[in-house]
C-alpha cells in the first residue's frame, strides 16, 4: 500500500502539482485510507474542485457542512473553502478530484469572468453542492468528470484543448442551473473555521517542540476544554492523535530526503524517543521506518 500525504502550507493551503504551470488543472483519483491520517484531512485550495466518488461512500466536510456523497454520486467544492473528507462504512472508499483554477475558464478581468465566475467563487452560500445522477444536469457533470480523467490520461495530440472544452462546459452547466442574484455577498471565513485554521497552523509550525492542550486554546482564544471540542468536532481527531499523525507525514518526508539516523529523525520531528516513533510510525504506516526507507529508497 502506497502511504501518501497532501503536501500543503502551514496556513493549510494545498500545494497543487501540476504537469505544467502554464496549464492549471490536475486530475487524480483518490483512495482515503491510503493517506498518512487515514482520512483526508483539513485543507483547501483556490482551485474550484469536481469530485466523482468511484467506490463506497465518503463524508465531505466543507467549512462544518457535511456531504454524504456515495458511489457514482459527486461533489462540487467551492474555491477556498476548508475541507476533508472521510470514507464511511469501508476501507476502499475512492474518488476522482478534477481540480482546476478559476482563471483557467477566463481571465480576471474578462466579461466571462466577471458575470459568470466570480458571482460563485465569491458565495458564501455556496461552499459544495452534491451532485446526483438522477438529476439530469448533475449527471452530466458527473460524465464530463470521468470523461476528463480519460483525456487527462490518454494525452492524445490537443489533448489540453479538449480537457479546456470539457471544463467550460461543466461550468457552463452548473452556472445555467444556479440562481444568482446580484447582491452576492463576499466570502465570510466562520469565525469557527478561522480558530482551526490558527491551530493546525500552531501546529505545522511548532510540531518539532513540544506542544500543549493550553498552547493551541491560546491560539484559539477557547478554554481548553472548548479547544478540545471544537477540535475535535471539526478535524474529527482529537488535538494530540493529529500532532502525532503530522508529525510522523514529517518523519517520512526526512526518510525519504535525508540520510539521517533513525533516532535523529524522531527528535526532528518531535517525538521524545525513537522507540515511541518506531511504535507510532508502524501502527500508522504499517512498516516499521528502517522498513519504511528501504522500499522507498531501495538499494
Amino acid at each position: 500500500m502506497q502511504i501518501y500525504q497532501i503536501p500543503m502550507t502551514n496556513d493549510l493551503q494545498e500545494i497543487t502539482g501540476y504537469r505544467a504551470g502554464n496549464f492549471p488543472v490536475v486530475i487524480y483519483t483518490t483512495v482515503v485510507k491510503d493517506n498518512v491520517y487515514g482520512y483526508i484531512p483539513l485543507h483547501w485550495h483556490n482551485e474550484l474542485q469536481f469530485v466523482l466518488v468511484t467506490n463506497g461512500c465518503v463524508k465531505f466536510s466543507v467549512d462544518h457542512t457535511d456531504f454524504l456523497v456515495r458511489e457514482n454520486e459527486g461533489i462540487f467544492i467551492n474555491s477556498g473553502w476548508l475541507h476533508s473528507a472521510r470514507a464511511i462504512g469501508g476501507d476502499n472508499s475512492s474518488y476522482i478530484c478534477v481540480d482546476f483554477l478559476p482563471e483557467f475558464i477566463a481571465a480576471q478581468d474578462s466579461r466571462i469572468f466577471s458575470s459568470c465566475i466570480f458571482p460563485i467563487i465569491s458565495n458564501q452560500i455556496i461552499k459544495g453542492v452534491t451532485l446526483q445522477p438522477d438529476t439530469e444536469w448533475h449527471k452530466q457533470i458527473l460524465n464530463s468528470i470521468r470523461l476528463l480523467e480519460q483525456t487527462y490520461y490518454d494525452q492524445k495530440p490537443f489533448y489540453e484543448l479538449r480537457l479546456k472544452c470539457e471544463i467550460c462546459s461543466i461550468w457552463s452547466t452548473l452556472v445555467e442551473n444556479f440562481e444568482i442574484r446580484n447582491d452576492l455577498e463576499i466570502s465570510v471565513e466562520s469565525k469557527s473555521s478561522r480558530r482551526i485554521k490558527d491551530m493546525l497552523e500552531y501546529i505545522h509550525s511548532h510540531y518539532d517542540a513540544s506542544i500543549t492542550l493550553e498552547d493551541l486554546a491560546n491560539v484559539s482564544n477557547l478554554s481548553r476544554s472548548e479547544c478540545s471540542r471544537t477540535f475535535k468536532k471539526s478535524v474529527d481527531s482529537t488535538p494530540f492523535e493529529y500532532i502525532k499523525r503530522y508529525r510522523i507525514a514529517q518523519g517520512m518526508q526526512l526518510l525519504a530526503s535525508e540520510d539521517k539516523s533513525i533516532t535523529e529523525i524522531a527528535l526532528a520531528v518531535g517525538f521524545n524517543s525513537s522507540s515511541y516513533f518506531i511504535s507510532a510510525f508502524r501502527k500508522i504506516v504499517g512498516m516499521t521506518p528502517s522498513e519504511y526507507r528501504k522500499q522507498i529508497k531501495p538499494v
